[in-house]
């Protein structure tokens, strides 16, 4: 099998772990691989399972157009064919054509001359851009796994992408029927669906109800955009706090929402219920999970389209024993099916996610069900080593 080449806008990040994960088990598989990053994130370099990668990782530098002048000077004959794919296709923007362009020169400088690769990207942006351009000019394939935001904002473009690409990955049944849908099913065997697996030796802590203990509390990690519907999460404390009930919530990210929810908190008198935290490392995310006791995003889908597809920290909770409260939107119901491993509440309804919270605090014997069903269908579904060899075969089949 060729070489696979990971084409990523952004690494490493706090909200796509999965990706890091993903590839540390492709090297425990000794599949050969190189890492191309547009922009590199410097503030989270400490991320300590970096530490385990093995693969080569080339890092786009911030002055990166003056590339494409030097490789004219060294081979102008080669600079003059390459160039010539600028003008091949619709190109609307020849600007931007011309930044993948400078970009993919200079990946391809790092990889080497001669190099039959596969190109792969995550997310159908700016990376499969890059992806696109890399297989032109190197004359080989490209692939793609997309995810959410880039499936649902993004439907013109992702057309086009099914049309161009050799296969493309996604991670819910919900996203690939979709998928088809839009294509009207005419490149149905190109389409795969892998779910992220995610490694239950990892999260193996017991979690412990703390009823007992005088407040509740509820957690919730997301990124703070219209999609996850934590406004309604407020709505719900706020009815909660007014109706007597003991509680605090712990909201986990960052985004652009974020002075939005800060001014509901002060508006609604809940600066002793509520806590909003910057993205933690993964660990610190874990231990905050293990000392809660429920866990909620009231996901909803935006005005724009935009959803959730399956978000990891559901999984994550769910594995660690944590009730999960979230809404039927997109594929959470793949693994919340509701009152067995997990409670499904109407979206933009904070009343019924208030309801949902009360149920699970006076229904004990609805708690352990929940908590212990949700880990068994995490366990026998998702176990990353399954979900990679489903991820291999692909590749295998279709390189």
């Amino acid at each position: 099998m060729k070489k696979i080449v990971y084409v990523l806008e952004k690494f490493p990040s706090p909200t796509e772990y999965f990706i890091l994960n993903e590839i540390l088990q492709l090297e425990k598989r000794d599949i050969k691989l190189s890492i191309l990053v547009i922009k590199k994130q410097n503030q989270f370099l400490e991320i300590s399972r970096l530490n385990s990668l093995k693969s080569d990782i080339f890092y786009l530098p911030k002055i990166y157009l003056y590339i494409p002048f030097l490789s004219f000077f060294k081979r102008p004959v080669a600079f003059v064919k390459s160039i010539g794919l600028l003008f091949k296709g619709n190109n609307i923007c020849w600007l931007k054509a011309f930044r993948d362009y400078c970009i993919s020169i200079y990946f391809l400088a790092k990889l080497g001359k001669g190099q039959n690769n596969h190109f792969h990207a995550h997310f159908a942006f700016f990376a499969t851009d890059i992806a696109s351009m890399l297989s032109k000019m190197n004359m080989t394939n490209y692939s793609l796994t997309v995810h959410a935001q880039d499936i649902y904002t993004n439907e013109s473009k992702l057309k086009k992408i099914i049309t161009e690409c050799d296969f493309l990955i996604t991670c819910t049944d919900y996203n690939k029927k979709y998928l088809n849908e839009i294509t009207c099913y005419k490149y149905e065997g190109k389409i795969h669906k892998i779910y992220h697996g995610i490694e239950s030796a990892h999260w193996v802590n017991k979690h412990v109800s703390h009823f007992n203990k005088s407040k509740i509390k509820i957690v919730c990690v997301a990124r703070l955009v219209e999609k996850k519907g934590l406004i309604y999460l407020l709505g719900a404390i706020d009815g909660l706090v007014k109706e007597g009930v003991s509680i605090e919530c712990t909201i986990i990210g960052e985004g652009p929402l974020k002075e939005t929810l800060i001014d509901y908190i002060k508006r609604h008198g809940l600066l002793e219920h509520v806590t909003l935290l910057d993205f933690q490392p993964q660990e610190v995310v874990k231990q905050i999970l293990l000392e809660s006791d429920i866990f909620v995003l009231p996901s909803i889908i935006a005005e724009n389209g935009d959803r959730d597809g399956l978000p990891n920290v559901i999984v994550e909770a769910m594995l660690l024993g944590v009730p999960v409260i979230s809404t039927a939107i997109s594929a959470i119901p793949e693994m919340v099916e509701d009152r067995q491993t997990g409670l499904l509440v109407k979206d933009k309804d904070a009343r019924a996610i208030a309801m949902a919270v009360q149920e699970l605090i006076y229904d004990q014997n609805l708690y352990r069900t929940i908590a212990e069903k949700a880990k068994k269908k995490i366990k026998s579904e998702l176990e990353i080593g399954h979900c990679t060899d489903n991820l291999v075969t692909v590749f295998q089949n279709n390189i």
